[in-house]
């Protein structure tokens, strides 16, 4: 299961001001590259994830990925990620 995790990548989507001049933010994406599927669109894989109990390891790791990435920065950006509706809930 672990091997599973370490497939999943943080891809970023830069969030601008409402005149688009500064960048404030990025949204972390998480990705799933599996080895003999390819790219597993989040759609699939969070039910999945949350299906089989796993959810929360996922998110905890790709945020974990996520804040160590994103503090090595230059700039002032905050960092916007989502948590699934099962673990909020």
């Amino acid at each position: 299961e672990d091997d599973i995790i370490q497939q999943f990548e943080v891809n970023y989507q830069p969030i601008y001001t409402i005149n688009g001049n500064r960048m404030i933010f990025v949204e972390a994406l998480a990705r799933w590259k599996h080895l003999d599927l390819g790219i597993v669109e989040p759609r699939e894989f969070i039910s999945l994830a949350e299906t089989l109990g796993r959810i929360e390891v996922l998110n905890e790791t790709l945020l974990n990925t996520a804040l160590r990435q994103v503090s090595g920065w230059n700039g002032d950006v905050g960092l916007a990620f989502n948590l699934s509706a099962a673990q909020v809930s």
